[in-house]
C-alpha cells in the first residue's frame, strides 16, 4: 500500500469543524477504495487559501519533503489552493 495524507480546510467564520470532518471522512473512503493508508490527516481552520500561510499546511509540505508519504489527498482543489487573482 501507498502512504497517503489528507489535506482539508475550511477558511471562513460561517463553516465549522463539521466542515473539515466531513472532508476527512470523504477522503478516507476515497483514499479506501484506492488502496492507500491515510498516514495522517491535516486541518487548517479558518484560513484563507489565497496563500500558503498555514500552520499545517506548512507542516504537510515539510513531511513530504521528508518522505514520509507519496500522496496528498484532498476533497476538492481548492481546499489546496484558490487563485491569487
Amino acid at each position: 500500500m501507498k502512504n497517503a495524507v489528507i489535506y482539508a480546510r475550511y477558511s471562513s467564520q460561517g463553516q465549522n469543524e463539521q466542515s473539515i470532518e466531513g472532508q476527512i471522512r470523504i477522503c478516507t473512503e476515497y483514499a479506501e477504495s484506492q488502496g492507500y493508508t491515510v498516514v495522517k490527516a491535516y486541518k487548517d481552520k479558518a484560513r484563507s487559501g489565497t496563500n500558503d500561510h498555514r500552520p499545517d499546511f506548512q507542516k504537510m509540505i515539510a513531511d513530504a519533503d521528508s518522505g514520509a508519504f507519496e500522496q496528498i489527498i484532498v476533497y476538492k482543489f481548492d481546499r489546496f489552493a484558490r487563485s491569487r487573482t
